[in-house]
C-alpha cells in the first residue's frame, strides 16, 4: 500500500476581551492647537523652536519667563545637545522679537516676557481676553 502525504493548515480564531482606560492630556493638545495656530504669524521657523524650549524648559507656571544671558546660554547649550548649531545673541533676540510681534509672547518688563493667553490657553477667548485687560491694568504688560 502507498503512502500518501496532504499538506492542511489549521487556523484558528481567539477573541481576547480587554478592558481598561486609556489617559487624554487635553493640555497637550490644547498646547498643540495653540502654537499651530501661531505657525503663521511667525517669520522664522527657528522661533517656534525657541518657543518650544521656552514653554518646556524655562517658563514658570504663571507662563512667564526671562531672556536673560543664562537663558541664552541654556537655549545654546540645549541645542548643541540635540545636535544643532549654537546660536549668537542677536540671533536669541531676534527669534524673542518675532514671537514678540506675532503676538505669541507679551512683554512684562525689560528681559521678562509671558506667553500670550490669546495664543496659549484652552479657556473661552472671553477670559483670555479678560485676564489680558487685568495684566495689562496691573501694569504687568507694557
Amino acid at each position: 500500500m502507498s503512502k500518501e502525504r496532504l499538506y492542511f493548515e489549521k487556523e484558528e480564531t481567539h477573541t481576547v476581551k480587554t478592558k481598561g482606560y486609556i489617559e487624554i492630556d487635553y493640555d497637550f493638545f490644547q498646547v498643540f492647537k495653540s502654537i499651530l495656530s501661531c505657525v503663521a504669524d511667525v517669520k522664522n521657523g527657528n522661533s517656534l523652536k525657541l518657543l518650544l524650549y521656552l514653554m518646556s524648559e524655562n517658563s514658570d507656571r504663571t507662563g512667564k519667563f526671562q531672556t536673560s544671558q543664562d537663558v541664552y546660554n541654556s537655549y545654546n547649550n540645549w541645542l548643541k545637545n540635540k545636535g544643532s548649531e549654537g546660536i549668537s545673541v542677536v540671533t536669541f533676540r531676534e527669534y524673542i522679537k518675532d514671537l514678540f510681534l506675532a503676538g505669541i509672547i507679551l512683554k512684562v518688563s525689560k528681559g521678562s516676557y509671558r506667553f500670550n493667553p490669546l495664543h496659549i490657553w484652552g479657556d473661552s477667548i472671553n477670559s483670555r481676553k479678560d485676564l489680558v485687560i487685568e495684566l495689562k491694568r496691573n501694569k504687568e504688560l507694557i
